[in-house]
């Protein structure tokens, strides 16, 4: 487990340096991965830290792909397994809000389309010119913790006391 104390990182009850450089495996052909882990660790660090963006994952309501079935860029599951086998910790970002220069902050499209009131109105009543919503609306939170269940599910089972190296 990671911890902080005294101004230092501990795993485990052992004292580790964290220094992550970001790859976002999703903006990536997966035969480019390897090369930029290797840079990343040519550099000196340890960790990778990459969001993982709800909107790559789940195009269609329900269907939640964390394999790459649909597109091979999204395969979070390889990208983490790759990680791990190069010896590295991961920091991973699962949103829902992510920016990242993505399309709708990384919030899946249907999530517009199936609930168009969870997008606010300005205080004139006008609607919002962009695309933000309501982060705390019923709708919104019950379609966000599909999603986590999901995700979550993949990364619990890559946590150091599973025998995996993501710390957060």
């Amino acid at each position: 487990m990671l911890k902080y104390a005294d101004k230092q990182f501990y795993l485990d009850g052992k004292p580790v340096l964290l220094m992550a450089g970001e790859i976002h495996y999703y903006r990536l052909d997966p035969s480019e991965w390897q090369p930029r882990i290797d840079e990343l660790k040519s550099a000196g660090f340890n960790t990778v830290a990459t969001y993982i963006p709800w909107v790559c994952h789940e195009h269609v309501e329900g269907d939640i792909d964390l394999t790459g079935k649909y597109n091979e860029r999204h395969n979070i599951k390889a990208f983490i397994e790759l990680c791990e086998a190069n010896d590295l910790y991961l920091f991973l970002r699962p949103g829902p809000f992510i920016m990242a220069e993505m399309k709708n902050d990384g919030i899946p499209h249907w999530v517009y389309k199936k609930y168009p009131w969870i997008i606010p109105s300005g205080f004139d009543g006008q609607e919002a010119t962009t695309p933000t919503l309501d982060y705390l609306a019923p709708d919104f939170l019950k379609a966000v913790k599909n999603w986590y269940h999901a995700i979550m599910t993949l990364i619990s089972s890559h946590i150091p006391s599973k025998g995996g190296k993501v710390i957060g």
